[in-house]
């Protein structure tokens, strides 16, 4: 299945050089000596707003569950934004880290090469204020 890009487009992703990621020492170091990136379940997250999604109540029908794909879903944070300090703060170790940059196009294309075994999605996160995140998921846009 091609890459689904949510909350923009391709050429949206495309348009900018890079992404940039922070990160303790120790996984930058591990990372560049796998050769891999790390995808997280957003179950590990520590903010319950950004996996409120995935630890939430469902109703389907009649019946309440949990988020069909609970355990299958895996991501990788990065950011647009060039000197995040709320990104850093929360993806370093003490404030100290390890800042990659990663060239969109090729992150792009070895995304694609795994697509065709594994759904992959792209989206922009959307922060929102608190008083309307703590609504109903089905009525936050």
């Amino acid at each position: 299945m091609p890459i689904q890009f949510v909350n923009f487009s391709k050429e949206d992703f495309l348009s900018k050089k890079v992404l940039h990621r922070y990160m303790p020492l120790e996984y930058a170091l591990k990372m560049l000596n796998e050769k891999a990136l790390w995808f997280a379940s957003p179950q590990s997250w520590k903010d319950p707003f950004e996996k409120r999604f995935i630890s939430a109540k469902f109703k389907i029908g009649a019946m309440e569950q949990d988020f069909p794909w609970k355990d299958k879903v895996f991501c990788y944070c990065s950011t647009q934004t060039y000197t995040s300090e709320a990104y850093w703060n929360t993806y370093s170790r003490g404030q100290v880290g390890i800042e990659f940059m990663i060239n969109r196009q090729v992150l792009l294309e070895e995304l694609e090469k795994i697509s065709k075994d594994l759904d992959v999605y792209i989206g922009r996160v959307e922060y929102m204020l608190t008083k309307n995140i703590k609504k109903s998921l089905s009525s936050i846009p």
